[in-house]
């Protein structure tokens, strides 16, 4: 039996599962959720519910944090052969998801990062980690951190590189009425500074690209605004593309996060053929090789800036970048090779 508003999705060339996937609200770059989604990308959930073929379940976990009635009914309806958390190690920490992986020991957990949780949550999580059939990382910063912090087992973990739909993120020629622009994409997990300290020393415009209404509020009430600063909010997918395509590059100022923040818009760029500059970081390290398929920001706010202006006079460079980066995501990030690995990993 499948949720309200869950799918059904089947390919009688692959074994038939029934997995139950307990999550967070499923997102790519969700830069305008009320925009009609006609002509959206495929998102990363979209990947692993119709690559192992049979029925999957989706359930968000924070309905079940706030209604344990609804929780017990809910999980004791589906009778999965898996259950797959998926998203932030906040997920990991709901105890029902102890409870299905103690009782079927067939979870799959994938984390974006690790938890720094009380001692009573410590017990939970560690038990967690153990009762895991599998543990899937985006970036091996995180695995690593799992084994040596943890105490999660090394042959449990597996990485699985981020996806992006290169079908839809892809090239396109640039308009020839555009002015030249950078463009800065995400939500609340960027520098601020960094955005401002480039709209003050660039001749080109900076576009800051946010659905974040505490962003856009900041923008709003910041004194003696650059005027080379321009703040969008509320677009759809395919104007978000535009902005990557027309774009002289991508800058990523991402903060010290214990997660990969910025993955989606990171190869949303590359996809798009566009050079991403990005600190060095989780976001980054499996990622990006510096000066083939993409920059590395190091150093302070002022290095940044630096690093941007002298990249900008050199077209031809960005171009290789851009070039390099496409290829790079083509072999390595397609959402036909995350569902052939999430197949590994729970068949």
């Amino acid at each position: 039996m499948l949720l309200p508003g869950a799918q059904r999705r089947s390919d009688p060339m692959q074994p038939s599962v029934k997995m139950l996937i307990l999550s967070k609200p499923p997102t790519v770059s969700l830069y305008c959720p009320q925009a009609p989604e006609s002509d959206a990308p495929r998102t990363f959930l979209d990947c692993l519910t119709s690559g192992i073929g049979g029925d999957a379940s989706y359930l968000k976990h924070h309905a079940t944090c706030l209604n344990p009635r609804s929780m017990y009914d809910n999980l004791t309806r589906i009778q999965a052969d898996y259950t797959h958390l998926f998203g932030f190690s906040s997920t990991a920490l709901v105890p029902c998801a102890y409870w299905l992986g103690l009782i079927r020991n067939r979870l799959v957990q994938l984390f974006w990062s690790t938890p720094q949780p009380g001692w009573a949550k410590r017990v939970l999580f560690k038990a967690q980690l153990n009762a895991c059939r599998k543990i899937l990382v985006n970036d091996r910063g995180t695995g690593e951190e799992l084994c040596t912090d943890w105490g999660a087992p090394r042959e449990k973990m597996l990485f699985v590189p981020y996806p992006v739909d290169t079908e839809f993120f892809k090239p396109a020629q640039k308009c020839a009425e555009s002015a030249p622009y950078i463009v800065i994409p995400g939500n609340s997990d960027r520098d601020e500074d960094v955005v401002v300290a480039l709209a003050q020393s660039l001749d080109i415009d900076v576009v800051r690209v946010t659905a974040h209404l505490g962003t856009v509020r900041y923008y709003e009430q910041l004194k003696n605004r650059p005027a080379r600063l321009k703040v969008k909010s509320q677009l759809t997918f395919p104007e978000v593309r535009e902005l990557y395509q027309s774009a002289e590059a991508v800058v990523l100022p991402v903060r010290n996060r214990r997660h990969p923040a910025g993955l989606n818009a990171l190869l949303e760029g590359m996809a798009c053929g566009k050079t991403v500059l990005v600190p060095r970081g989780k976001t980054s390290d499996d990622y990006v090789e510096h000066g083939r398929t993409g920059l590395i920001l190091d150093g302070g706010l002022a290095e940044a800036v630096a690093q941007v202006q002298r990249v900008l006079k050199s077209p031809a460079r960005l171009a290789e970048i851009g070039f390099n980066a496409r290829q790079h995501v083509l072999d390595c990030h397609t959402l036909e090779g995350l569902q052939r690995a999430w197949r590994d990993a729970v068949i």
